[in-house]
């Protein structure tokens, strides 16, 4: 998932490298939104406050779990909106698909490289995650 946003633990709250590559390990490992709150707590205990940058990752890490869900290989988000790539570029219901692009005509397009885009501008960073995040929702309940 390309934001364009800064998304890390950033060394002044967690200064011990080995520490902070297990614990990017860890988030790795995390399959669902309840774990990523649980780990979310836990850094809270050990480290205090989380800086912006490190409540991002998590906020990136609930949108990959949903995109898994979703079958969603690829996102990657720009200034005019979001490219949505899907694994083996293939949807689990093309037909909940097809219907949901129409419906949202001129929000919502499929180019000829089996790509959905997105549409949207994004007058703000704060805006993106909750966006690609209603969209990959969207499309896990599309799936299902």
């Amino acid at each position: 998932i390309s934001l364009g946003l800064a998304v890390l633990i950033p060394a002044a709250y967690v200064a011990d490298l080995g520490l902070r590559l297990s614990l990017y390990r860890r988030l790795g490992e995390l399959s669902n939104p309840q774990e990523v709150e649980g780990f979310a707590a836990e850094l809270i205990d050990r480290f205090g406050a989380m800086p912006p940058e490190t409540k991002t990752l998590l906020e990136v890490i609930k949108l990959k779990i949903e995109a898994k869900a979703a079958g969603v290989h690829k996102v990657e988000v720009g200034p005019k909106g979001a490219l949505i790539s899907f694994w083996q570029n293939r949807f689990a219901k093309p037909d909940a698909l097809m219907a949901w692009v129409q419906k949202n005509e001129g929000l919502i397009t499929i180019r000829g490289d089996q790509r959905l885009f997105y549409r949207r501008a994004f007058d703000d960073e704060a805006s993106k995650l909750p966006a690609i995040g209603r969209v990959l929702a969207t499309l896990r309940k599309l799936a299902a």
